[in-house]
């Protein structure tokens, strides 16, 4: 089943490779590394709502020097 632009944001990271990352229904939020090339692979990691929260929370507070 496809997901809409609100549901996934997909980040190349490289030629063969892409970040994504996906809210899921109950708020957690799957960050999913995909490589492509001739073995394809893909590396998951699910976090839960409370954490991704923390996550947000850390980035927002990233400032640029």
């Amino acid at each position: 089943m496809g997901r809409s632009s609100e549901e996934l944001l997909q980040i190349p990271i490289g030629d063969d490779s892409s970040l994504d990352i996906i809210k899921m229904e109950d708020m957690s939020v799957l960050f999913v590394v995909s490589e492509r090339g001739d073995i394809q692979r893909r590396t998951v990691v699910k976090v839960e709502k409370n954490d991704a929260l923390e996550i947000v929370k850390f980035i927002m507070d990233i400032h640029p020097k």
